[in-house]
């Protein structure tokens, strides 16, 4: 027998070691979907598509007719489709948009196969209520702010090893925050999604110990901080270390040599009108030849720029640079975690 409803943080503390299931259609799961669900869903988008166009017209019934119509012959498929993730006889955790006869419908289907089920009150749509009303909660946020090419995800990594909370927006959007930023990296989440990526590694935090967190623009690449979390991070202290202009092109160099000079040229050619047209024929007559030292020393003219403007905004009270007695990533990661 189907169970009640559960309301968000009861679902996803039963649904932690549970298969989940998204039943929405696949452009809808998309677009964003709560992180680790699998799409098994009744109606493919052009099903969806007839049936709220039948709704629309002749009301429930007909499109409850409708539905049934189009999925009653692809209801086998769908079990085998859980069978493929969830273990006879298992704990399943289902959802559709608000919680209604979509996830209702499988939740029934799911039942009649021998699995125990637990369905969101509410959908995703209350989901995404409770991620939207998490980012204005207080986070004991620090950041780690410096140049381009100045090792600042190499630190965070650091401090992860050595037990801190660290938050990497930039390993959620899939992108470095340049525009370099996302060759060589998978394709992007949506801003929905990286919101409820975001949500999702929040949670496992303790708000009242240190938060560290990488200086990042407001957009990531396609993807945008939420304003709130964003407006915290622009608030807190700010620690700014550094590195040689040497050790930052090397740095530069190393983690986009390997890429299509193609894409490269791509991305030079985003940023001409801001290096200035003689800078960008030298940047790209040096590409053409290989000397990806000469192109990164030339980017980087762009980015100081950018990040120097992008400092100056914060209170000067607030910013704190940092000269530890060592200069490799480590010791910048142990020096900021014993302050």
């Amino acid at each position: 027998m189907p169970n009640e409803p559960l309301p968000v943080i009861t679902f996803l503390k039963a649904s932690a070691n549970n298969p989940l299931v998204d039943v929405r259609a696949p452009q809808e799961f998309l677009r964003g979907h709560i992180p680790g669900a699998i799409n098994i869903p009744i109606f493919s988008d052009e099903q969806r598509a007839r049936v709220g166009t039948e709704y629309a017209r002749k009301g429930q019934q007909a499109a409850i007719l409708l539905g049934l119509d189009l999925i009653g012959p692809e209801l086998t498929l769908r079990c085998r489709q859980l069978m493929k993730h969830a273990p006879a006889g298992s704990i399943v955790s289902l959802y559709c948009w608000r919680g209604g006869l979509r996830s209702a419908a499988m939740e029934w289907l799911f039942n009649l196969i021998g699995y125990s089920t637990n369905r969101l009150q509410g959908g995703y749509k209350a989901f995404r209520l409770e991620v939207q009303g998490s980012f204005g909660l207080a986070y004991n946020l620090r950041v780690i702010a410096g140049p381009t090419g100045s090792g600042k995800t190499e630190i965070l990594r650091h401090m992860s090893v050595l037990g801190a909370q660290v938050l990497d927006l930039e390993a959620l959007a899939n992108h470095r925050g340049s525009v370099f930023g996302g060759l060589g990296m998978e394709p992007q989440p949506g801003t929905e999604h990286f919101e409820n990526l975001l949500y999702y590694r929040l949670s496992t935090f303790n708000r009242d110990q240190v938060i560290w967190v990488e200086d990042e623009s407001l957009s990531i690449g396609n993807c945008f901080i939420p304003r709130e979390f964003y407006n915290q991070m622009q608030q807190v202290r700010t620690y700014v270390t550094g590195a040689s202009r040497t050790e930052r092109v090397e740095r530069l160099v190393g983690m986009y040599g390997s890429i299509d000079i193609i894409l490269l040229k791509e991305a030079l050619v985003k940023i001409g009108k801001r290096l200035g047209g003689d800078k960008l024929k030298i940047a790209l007559e040096a590409l053409a030849v290989g000397d990806l030292h000469e192109v990164a020393r030339l980017s980087l003219d762009y980015y100081d720029k950018t990040y120097a403007g992008g400092l100056s905004a914060r209170n000067p009270e607030s910013v704190v640079y940092i000269t530890p007695s060592a200069q490799d990533t480590a010791a910048i990661a142990r020096h900021l975690l014993a302050l």
